[in-house]
């Protein structure tokens, strides 16, 4: 079984992210910016209404590579959904960094 790290990983080269891929940066800095302004901290948490409404948003946020937005919009059914779960696995580790960033901050 791979390790989280591995699926983050492998999710954000199936959406067309190199390593270290300052694109990437960026676009994770605007999503983790829309997410706090409108508290999402969670996919559980944030409910299947809101939780569309992140990943629209994070679809349309500059920085995800056409390739991948491609792929989630227009590819074939079970390349979709891969895809789409990648963006959701990536989602999700952006707001896990986020949640440990400010626990950091709360600590020091």
């Amino acid at each position: 079984m791979p390790s989280a790290a591995n699926e983050v990983s492998q999710a954000k080269a199936l959406l067309g992210w190199g390593v270290e891929d300052p694109h990437y940066t960026n676009w994770r800095t605007r999503v983790k910016a829309w997410a706090q302004t409108n508290a999402v901290v969670g996919k559980r948490a944030a409910g299947i209404v809101l939780w569309r409404q992140f990943k629209t948003q994070a679809l349309a946020t500059v920085g995800l590579s056409a390739s991948g937005k491609a792929l989630i919009e227009n590819g074939a059914p079970a390349i979709k959904k891969s895809a789409e779960t990648a963006l959701d696995k990536v989602l999700q580790d952006v707001l896990k960094k986020a949640r440990d960033t400010e626990w950091n901050h709360a600590i020091a």
